[in-house]
């Protein structure tokens, strides 16, 4: 589990998708995207890097976040490579997918 700056490095990523999360899972995440108006679910895992545009904010993640991903495309499946939360939101905990030392 890494922690950095809030952005996204194109580089290392396909694709980036920002919008609200509309269910989150062990394994997974699924984000609106604003830009297409349809949603999108990631494959996450323990390689996922997670990040806080307001570090006050840090370890907190709700259903209701804003978020922007980078993802990379590897046979078909669409994996987040990093996590920016904008907003966490006002909604139910979903701290449960972050890593241990994040929660």
């Amino acid at each position: 589990m890494l922690t950095g700056s809030a952005s996204i490095d194109l580089d290392k990523v396909d694709e980036a998708v920002s919008g609200s999360i509309v269910e989150a899972g062990p394994d997974h995440l699924t984000v609106h995207d604003l830009g297409a108006g349809e949603d999108l679910t990631l494959r996450i895992d323990d390689r996922t890097r997670y990040l806080w545009t307001d570090s006050r904010a840090r370890g907190r993640l709700t259903d209701a976040a804003q978020v922007r991903v980078g993802f990379y495309i590897a046979a078909g499946v669409h994996v987040a490579a990093e996590v920016i939360v904008m907003d966490p939101g006002q909604g139910t905990s979903i701290t449960s997918i972050l890593p241990e030392d994040l929660q």
